[in-house]
């Protein structure tokens, strides 16, 4: 009984953390870190996906793997910056990382 438990545990922390990852600012910021690396193309595309998925219409894992295939997964986790301190978007902070200016 005590692994159903864990089990849900990781299933709800599953779940809040894909809501963090890819909503609000963290949204915005994940945005900006891939269209930046892509063609025009490519950026209506990945629009199309992103407006699907904040519909509902689109499951988290069917969007993170279109993002994958049409990204590469080298510049999705590279645009996540996991383990990249600050940059990190998936680090619990509730305010938006701060843009360098040149």
């Amino acid at each position: 009984m005590g692994s159903f438990i864990e089990l849900k545990k990781k299933e709800l922390k599953s779940l809040f953390l894909e809501k963090k990852i890819f909503r609000g600012w963290r949204l915005h910021e994940l945005l900006s870190r891939l269209l930046s690396n892509v063609t025009d193309e490519c950026k209506a595309s990945l629009t199309q996906v992103i407006k699907m998925f904040e519909e509902g219409k689109l499951l988290f894992e069917k969007y993170v793997f279109t993002l994958r295939d049409m990204m590469g997964l080298d510049l999705l986790v590279q645009a996540v910056a996991i383990g990249k301190g600050k940059e990190d978007l998936t680090i619990k902070t509730r305010t938006p990382l701060r843009s360098k200016k040149s």
